[in-house]
């Protein structure tokens, strides 16, 4: 044997060396020639996140993403929105949650972007209408120098929304109600609600808080002015915007059944000042009855409109032990069904009425005296006693109270409880608070941004700093139907029709729950979805420890070591590449693996 002759151990090494690399490239091809020309799979970055390659894959239909794939769920991205790409970051945020409404999504964004001949910094606000499917743009308006006050809301093809134009401090900020063609985008005019300077906006706002009211009722939109004390209930024709009717003197809370517009009446400016509750008719404004308050102190706050009831609250006077109490009227009459006295508080803001257990839920808070501890109280809707209120010391230091159709649901640092509405009051229940149904535990995510319950699903926004958790649990059992996570920033959620609108940091996103195998088994993975920091929108679901019911979180498809990963994951991983291409390219030429 000459010295340029290759031994046979260096021929071994020279095939081996070549299997080594051929092996894996020829299962892969054989598996896309059997999967009908589909595309491969690119190789994930070392730098990418594991759940990016375990958990999204893209859809052969269009822009459709699965997000997370369960055992009782497969979550896909339905359509998705960026206001950065839309607009080379002109905004920056979205304002309050998205609202769905005519087969439309409607959201408002804010910040500031370059305008005029100087290219200098101003503020704009812009309304987006998207397709409710794919969210795509409709329509657009622009607002120069202005911010959202409110929700838009959506009624008879008509879409309306609050904006005021601000003053910058050196003049009033004024508020316009304006109207717009829901398919087209339209303007069909504006309507002037007052003018108020910066500094006492909490006054004009604190007949109707955050969220101005819109009603869109007999043929006329009812609205309030904003001015500093008693405000003008204002109806207008919703063809033009010409004023109908006023109601002036409006002090606390405005409602409506549908039928009537309830609203809390001051005759003077003074708290002390005689005031009543009044029933207007919707269409032509004028009174159908007034229930006076007497001489009772301050004026009674409309705060809900239920089951042909009108409930109204009254504070008590700050400084002194006075409570304060709730009064049940009747919607057709006036006529006062019960009174009754907020537990040891001196606020109380009833929240929401269970008809299957006639139990109004109330909350009650001292906003002065902090050794009044906040409670939840339950009140007989038939007689107006109190079956039972539970304070701090039992719910724990910081505790919130969220409700819906069927549950009242109670959430605090460690988790949350669901009191099934019917159980709320029996022969079990009085003078203490009731056994909740079920509850869950948070795990990592503690900060609740929104609940919604709808169709007997609730659905749960939870945070950290930068990730947003979706949860949807059988409202009756507690079961988990699915949960999924994604990278974001003060999200907004709204549930609409089955499909979770998901706002985060000026993205809006709509995810779906589809049943497990409906999902194209050959779509071919992706990146994810991208928000315009760059993360990804699919991250590997984990199931909150404590939980047993529902999905279960997608594991990894390979251990550690032959995934590439620790300190003999190289070596390893080519030796699993080898036995992966050999296996690929003859017996399993036929299967495509998904994760």
């Amino acid at each position: 044997m000459t010295g340029d002759t290759p031994s046979a151990g260096a021929l071994v090494l020279v095939a081996v060396a070549g299997l080594l690399v051929v092996a894996p490239f020829s299962g892969a091809a054989a598996a896309a020639l059997a999967g009908g020309g589909g595309v491969a799979a690119p190789p994930a970055s070392a730098d990418a996140p594991r759940g990016e390659v375990a958990a999204a894959a893209s859809l052969q239909s269009g822009n459709e993403t699965v997000v997370h794939r369960g055992e009782n769920a497969t979550i896909v991205r339905r359509g998705a929105f960026s206001i950065a790409d839309e607009t080379n970051r002109a905004y920056s945020s979205m304002e309050d949650e998205p609202v769905v409404a005519n087969g439309q999504v409607y959201g408002v964004f804010t910040g500031n972007k370059l305008a005029g001949d100087e290219g200098e910094q101003r503020f704009f606000s812009a309304l987006y209408a998207l397709d409710g499917e794919t969210l795509d743009v409709e329509w657009r308006v622009e607002f120069e120098t202005a911010g959202l006050h409110g929700r838009p809301v959506v009624a008879d093809g008509t879409a309306y929304v609050v904006m005021y134009e601000q003053g910058n401090r050196t003049r009033p900020d004024t508020y316009f109600l304006h109207a717009f063609d829901a398919e087209s985008g339209d303007r069909l005019w504006k309507h002037e609600l007052g003018s108020v300077l910066y500094d006492r906006r909490g006054e004009a706002w604190g007949t109707h808080d955050r969220y101005h009211p819109i009603y869109v009722v007999d043929g006329r939109v009812h609205t309030l002015t904003v001015d500093t004390g008693l405000q003008t209930l204002v109806a207008l024709d919703p063809s033009t915007g010409d004023v109908a009717w006023r109601q002036e003197g409006i002090a606390a809370g405005v409602g409506t059944d549908g039928e009537r517009i309830y609203a809390g009446y001051r005759e003077g400016q003074n708290e002390y000042d005689a005031g009543a509750v009044i029933a207007l008719d919707p269409a032509t404004g004028e009174t159908v009855w007034t229930r006076p308050n007497g001489d009772l102190y301050g004026q009674q706050r409309v705060s809900l409109v239920a089951n042909g009831r009108v409930y109204a609250a009254r504070s008590g006077p700050l400084g002194n032990d006075a409570v304060g109490n709730l009064h049940a009227l009747d919607a057709a009459t006036g006529e006062e069904i019960w009174t009754e006295l907020a537990s040891g508080n001196s606020r109380i803001d009833p929240v929401a009425v269970y008809s299957a257990s006639e139990t109004v839920v109330a909350q009650t808070w001292s906003p002065v005296d902090e050794s009044d501890a906040p409670k939840i109280q339950g009140i007989d809707d038939a007689t107006g006693d109190t079956r039972w209120a539970v304070s701090s010391n039992r719910l724990g230091p910081t505790w919130t109270v969220h409700t819906g159709e069927r549950n009242l649901y109670v959430y605090s640092a460690g988790g949350f409880s669901a009191y099934a509405g019917d159980t709320l009051h029996g022969p079990d229940t009085d003078g203490f608070f009731p056994q909740p149904a079920w509850s869950r535990a948070y795990g990592d995510f503690e900060d609740v941004r929104e609940i919604s319950e709808v169709d007997g699903t609730l659905y749960e926004l939870r945070t950290t700093t930068t990730r947003v958790a979706v949860s949807a649990f059988d409202a009756s059992e507690g079961d988990r139907r699915y949960e999924f996570e994604v990278e974001g920033v003060r999200p907004y959620m709204t549930v609409a029709d089955g499909t979770v609108y998901l706002e985060t940091a000026g993205a809006i996103r709509a995810y779906e729950a589809v049943a497990p195998g409906t999902v194209p088994t050959d779509a071919s993975q992706s990146a994810g979805d991208a928000d315009p920091s760059g993360a990804t929108d699919s991250r590997e679901r984990v199931d909150a420890g404590t939980d047993t019911g529902g999905d279960s979180s997608t594991a990894p498809a390979l251990p550690t070591a032959l995934g590439g990963r620790g300190p003999l994951g190289a070596p390893l991983a080519v030796l699993a590449g080898l036995a992966l291409g050999l296996a690929t390219s003859g017996l399993l030429v036929g299967r495509r693996y998904r994760f």
